[in-house]
């Protein structure tokens, strides 16, 4: 064979006559295979034949109720009659058995197949410790890695304080998770979950949710504002707008990109702690960044709806950011905005570089603030000795 073959293709370039008839015929039966196997290849992209049974795996907590109306669709030719009841019984009810779902119980094959390719969620609820009414608990996410919430008490109802990260990039020297560094994002799935386990894992009656726990909440804006749509679902957890609060240490750019999602309505709080630039530099390198007079121009622009103010946080430390100076750099920066100062005292870390204020130096500067007609309130701190309370959340390293 070996001479047939060099004398076929031959040393002067030219390709023989039964080679290109074999090429010929390799294209021929190229598109002639493709053609055969092109609608069995679109048949299982549209109906999920690796899904459907177990395969098309659909995390609930990434979805709205009209995306989980289009899964429906796509994986089992059903739609929003079967997608609501669904929705419904795990976001309302806290239900995962479709056999009790009246709408699936027409089709019992279509409910076992859901419930195979159904996830809630990939973590799982670790620790739970308590300061009298507060309460803050773990969740352990799939890769180990792990994040806390803190559930605070009100009248008649609960605030949930979520995180958004594990870990902290931005390295304000007074908060415990910066100590960490940023380890990664959570998904949407993950800051659903920490919902979804205080309603009806924990028990709790959450009405409000402050992203306020671990990480900068712009930091991760895709898979938070996905969170966000979620959450407000009127079909689901049912949580509007009005009732989130999302607190950044001056993300900019991250401001800008919540409002172009259609997200401006929720409540913004700005962690300001200091209104000189040096001083804040110092405490928050993200005012190296994004300097106060550009993070003010910001909210000066911000889509902010009417009637609306922000929520400006001042952590108080002692003997540092509290004088009558301190107090005038505030009401510079807050001139022509509408704004709510809170007043909170330092919660020391276990390694704390700053030293909490006494109360007296909390009330002074919040007086001083009133008296120059600005809405200022003192939050006073609450699951301090269970390292709950404001800048103390920060997640042990995964054991092995």
């Amino acid at each position: 064979m070996l001479p047939l073959i060099r004398g076929s293709i031959g040393y002067a370039g030219g390709i023989s006559a039964w080679r290109r008839y074999a090429l010929q015929a390799c294209s021929v039966l190229y598109v002639y295979f493709s053609w055969l196997f092109f609608p069995f290849v679109f048949w299982m992209k549209n109906h999920y034949w690796l899904g459907g049974y177990g395969g098309n795996v659909m995390k609930i907590f990434e979805l709205t109720c009209d995306d989980l109306g289009r899964e429906m669709r796509r994986g089992y030719g059903k739609g929003d009659y079967h997608a609501r009841a669904l929705y419904k019984s795990v976001f309302q009810k806290g239900r995962v058995d479709l056999g009790a779902v009246e709408e699936f119980q027409a089709s019992k094959d279509l409910g076992k197949r859901v419930a195979k390719d159904l996830v809630l969620s990939t973590g799982k609820t670790g620790e739970c410790i308590h300061e009298d009414a507060t309460t803050k608990f773990v969740t352990i996410l799939e890769d180990g890695q792990r994040v806390e919430s803190v559930i605070i008490p009100m009248r008649g109802y609960s605030t949930l304080c979520v995180s958004s990260q594990v870990g902290c990039r931005q390295g304000c020297l007074f908060c415990e998770t910066g100590t960490m560094g940023l380890v990664r994002n959570l998904s949407t799935e993950e800051i659903v979950s920490q919902v979804w386990r205080a309603r009806f894992e924990l028990g709790y009656p959450v009405r409000n949710v402050v992203f306020m726990g671990m990480g900068e909440a712009l930091d991760n804006v895709t898979h938070v504002a996905q969170a966000i749509r979620v959450m407000q679902d009127q079909r689901g957890l049912d949580i509007p707008l009005r009732r989130m609060t999302l607190s950044t240490a001056g993300r900019i750019d991250g401001l800008a990109r919540l409002a172009s999602l259609g997200l401006g309505g929720i409540r913004l709080a700005i962690s300001l702690n200091a209104a000189n630039d040096a001083l804040r530099s110092r405490i928050m390198p993200v005012n190296r960044r994004f300097p106060l007079a550009e993070l003010k121009q910001a909210l000066l622009n911000y889509p902010l709806p009417a009637n609306r103010e922000f929520l400006i946080e001042y952590v108080v430390f002692k003997g540092l950011n509290h004088s009558q100076a301190h107090a005038d750099e505030v009401l510079s920066f807050v001139r022509d905005l509408p704004v709510r100062v809170n007043i909170i005292g330092y919660n020391p870390g276990k390694n704390a570089l700053f030293e909490p204020p006494a109360e007296q130096d909390l009330q002074v500067f919040s007086e001083y603030l009133q008296q120059h007609g600005i809405n200022t309130r003192i939050r006073w701190s609450k699951g301090r000795s269970i390292m709950a309370g404001c800048g103390q959340l920060a997640s042990a390293k995964p054991s092995c």
